[in-house]
């Protein structure tokens, strides 16, 4: 099975937060979205999905649990459940959520 990008509906979270629902595993174990971000995330922790970022273009800041790391293209990072987590930049990603990403399970503080 193929889900194409450019066949899919694109989300407004805010300004500065589109998401691009390529895949929502409801019968599967995962999720896969490609997010545009301008600007700041939020820091947060998830208690539920551990998430995997593909960074696709553009460069950011990402901090895990405090630790600060410059990505770029190509870079890729794991997110452990209950890691607090934050990405700041202008930047396209990729995450891949396992179990699939739940809303009610995101904490920002």
């Amino acid at each position: 099975m193929i889900y194409k990008y450019e066949e899919k509906d694109k989300r407004i979270i805010n300004s500065k937060f589109k998401v691009v629902d390529v895949y929502s595993g409801k019968s599967e174990k995962l999720d896969y979205v490609v997010v545009n971000l301008e600007g700041e995330h939020g820091s947060c922790i998830n208690t539920k999905s551990t998430k995997y970022w593909i960074i696709l273009d553009g460069k950011a800041k990402v901090y895990i649990n405090g630790e600060m790391n410059e990505v770029s293209q190509g870079d890729f990072i794991i997110i452990n459940k209950n890691e607090k987590h934050n990405i700041i930049g202008n930047v396209k990603f990729a995450v891949i959520s396992t179990p699939p990403f739940d809303a009610s399970t995101e904490i920002f503080d």
